[in-house]
């Protein structure tokens, strides 16, 4: 069952991308210590997060400016 808030699962999300000041990584280990349901989400949001990082190099840049231009102004 999930009993979090949307402020806690923002607050779950925003630890995976490294955005937590040092009072937020606290109430973030009070919700992962506390919460089946937050240690779950971390540990899916984790997976995703590492797996996206790990299939960047896959993706290469995209630069679409020179023809939204030339579109735009002709």
């Amino acid at each position: 069952m999930n009993n979090l808030g949307h402020k806690d699962e923002w607050l779950i999300q925003r630890m995976v991308d490294g955005e937590l000041s040092v009072k937020e990584v606290m109430k973030f280990r009070q919700l992962i210590m506390n919460f089946q349901y937050a240690r779950k989400l971390y540990g899916e949001l984790l997976y995703v997060h590492t797996a996206l990082q790990s299939e960047a190099h896959f993706i290469g840049s995209v630069n679409f400016s020179d023809e939204i231009m030339r579109k735009l102004y002709g």
